[in-house]
């Protein structure tokens, strides 16, 4: 809270000192509330997910004034968030000068959580907070050109606990974090020209001084006779990236074309030590501890276009072309040297060093160009074509091993089409089959078919209904990796709204079917199948209805994955009820519920009421 009392002490300071108080000019509202929670089960899951607490909140917080003939004719600023219940704080400010200048100030804050007992990573937890914050002054005075001024920055701090790997067992450690970004841009973009122009000049400094302390002594996986002494890291990692942007569109009655390429040469440097000794036998048969020295440096230089053309033939003929491309270069060094030293219990050491010379690189470039033919008219569309696809990378991981380089060409067709026999339906279905030639990692697709199909339909007397569906299927043959992969996500919605608008009611439905099997060769040599296996459902319920000084808001939602990987149900509803009361204030009761359940395991399961009070005042 002294955070929000600090922003919005400045902002209200500012703006005495250059706004007129004359209250005709102004207008705003604050809305406070305070939350009860009740938690069955595991909270740390539940806050995983959600990360709300008890205590309170602020709703709401606008304050606005305007004043057209005024030098400084525009002062607004938002908040909400702020408090103990919810994650999230963010502020917004914005300030509006005569000859068309503007400078707007934006905040946000938020907190997130992990604490799962049943996990597939291993005893590790998060516990951090990311703070951004974003300045744009603004100016289009002159006709020609909207000039811009975009200054941000970001930092990360907390504390995530996380195994490390020594002696071939998991240790705990605790990473304290200390990540920054800073970054300053200039964007120009044309107003009079017949090409609108956007250009932007991009400057990105990201610093990161994460360090390592040890959390315990004991080995994760269980009982381990050797135990953890110390570990710890001062690396610091600079990356500096200046990037180039420029976007070019127009458009005509028969014409419509974008194109967009983008530059960056990125530079990064890490210098620092890091070591790790443990207690071999508890410490009755002695110390073994590494100790590392290192100075690495990378250049990553990436050049990217995108195109898109649309050319109308005449008696309904439209010709479309689209084109990607992305070329990227990455060499790195490591420069040091590693330090192992060997003590026993009388005390005696030994003590070798090896030198560290290594590198890498990985270069890749990747193209697609898609060409289709469409005929039709306003209510019927038929259209076809292909595309092909390339993918080229070559790859060096350290001096001592051999190079690699492959090249993988994708061709294939499209055909869809568009039916709108009126203007309260459409719809749209497309078709594409690809085949590739070649494999860079042994998971990557043989052949891949794609089906898309959205409708949409306005019922009359308010009733409208909406679905869309994809059937999505790729595969490999046996003896690369037998992969099999197939994908159905589908849904619909069907929504009614009263002719005031004072009423509303909906349902929507969704799946989501995704099943990937993938060969895989065990340590042994033998051979055996990785299954993932999702089949979510999830059904939600939503309407509001208001009167002169009643309004009620409620949803309720249905999740359940009966997949064979890692099944579970879940729920959550809400509801509100809003009395409008005189003097421009509102009373609000609110309650919330959330239950999750998982079939495999019980200790991040969790029921939770969450209710509370909330009061709104506005002013004009």
């Amino acid at each position: 809270m002294a955070r929000f009392w600090s922003i919005t002490a400045v902002a209200l300071s500012l703006s005495a000192l250059v706004l007129p108080v004359s209250a005709q000019n102004w207008s705003g509202g604050i809305g406070l509330g305070w939350a009860w929670q009740d938690v069955s089960g595991s909270e740390s899951s539940f806050r995983s997910q959600s990360n709300l607490q008890p205590g309170f909140v602020l709703e709401e917080l606008t304050l606005d004034y305007g004043n057209d003939g005024a030098w400084l004719n525009e002062f607004s600023l938002q908040a909400w968030g702020f408090g103990d219940a919810e994650p999230t704080e963010t502020a917004h400010m914005k300030l509006g000068f005569a000859h068309a200048i503007d400078f707007s100030l934006r905040y946000d804050r938020r907190e997130s959580l992990l604490g799962l007992a049943e996990s597939d990573i291993g005893a590790r937890s998060d516990e951090w907070d990311i703070t951004r914050w974003k300045g744009v002054l603004s100016i289009s005075a002159w006709e020609p050109l909207l000039a811009e001024l975009i200054v941000r920055h970001v930092s990360r701090e907390g504390t995530v606990f996380k195994g490390f790997y020594g002696l071939n067992e998991l240790y705990p450690a605790r990473i304290e974090l200390d990540e920054s970004m800073d970054e300053m841009a200039i964007r120009l973009v044309t107003k009079t020209l017949p090409v609108r122009l956007e250009f932007e000049q991009r400057w990105t400094n990201y610093e990161r001084m994460n360090r390592r302390y040890p959390a315990g002594e004991e080995a994760v996986s269980g009982p381990d006779p050797d135990l953890l002494i110390d570990t710890g890291t001062e690396f610091t990692d600079k990356h500096d990236t200046p990037s180039s942007s420029l976007i070019a569109s127009y458009s005509s009655e028969n014409f419509e074309g974008a194109a967009s390429v983008l530059w960056s040469e990125a530079e990064l440097e890490s210098s620092g030590t890091g070591w790790q000794s443990f207690a071999i036998g508890g410490g009755n048969i002695g110390t073994m501890e590494w100790v590392d020295q290192l100075v690495g440096s990378a250049q990553l230089d990436t050049l990217a276009a995108n195109a898109y053309l649309a050319q109308h033939l005449g008696a309904g003929w439209i010709l479309r072309l689209e084109g990607s491309y992305r070329d990227g270069a990455t060499d790195s060094n490591l420069l040091g040297q590693r330090l192992f030293r060997s003590g026993n219990p009388t005390g005696s050491q030994l003590e070798f060093s090896t030198p560290i010379d290594d590198g890498s690189t990985y270069d890749y470039t990747d193209t697609h160009a898609r060409l289709t033919l469409e005929v039709g008219g306003d209510t019927w569309a038929i259209w076809g074509g292909g595309f092909l696809t390339s993918r080229e990378v070559a790859w060096q991981i350290g001096n001592d091993h051999d190079p690699f380089a492959e090249e993988r060409d994708s061709d294939g067709l499209v055909v869809g089409g568009r039916w709108s026999p009126s203007s309260g339906f459409s719809g749209t279905l497309e078709f594409e089959q690809g085949t590739f030639e070649n494999y860079i990692m042994r998971t990557d697709p043989k052949e891949v078919d794609r089906a898309v199909l959205k409708l949409r339909a306005d019922l009359g007397k308010g009733w409208q209904f909406t679905a869309h569906g994809r059937h999505e299927t790729s595969s490999n043959p046996e003896a690369i990796a037998s992969l099999d992969h197939r994908s159905t996500p589908y849904g619909l919605t069907l929504g009614w709204t009263s002719a005031g608008g004072t009423a509303a009611a909906g349902l929507d439905l969704s799946r989501m079917a995704l099943t990937t099997e993938t060969g895989i060769i065990l340590p042994d040599g033998s051979g055996s199948l990785s299954r993932y296996d999702l089949d979510l459902m999830t059904a939600t319920l939503f309407g509001h209805v208001e009167s002169d000084h009643v309004r009620f808001v409620a949803s309720a939602t249905r999740l359940e994955d009966s997949g064979g990987s890692w099944p579970m149900d879940a729920w959550n509803g809400s509801a509100r009820l809003v009395f409008s009361g005189s003097g421009n204030i509102d009373y609000s009761a609110f309650v919330n519920y959330w239950s999750y359940d998982e079939h495999y395991a019980s200790r991040d399961d969790f029921d939770v009421a969450r209710y509370g009070l909330a009061i709104h005042w506005s002013f004009q």
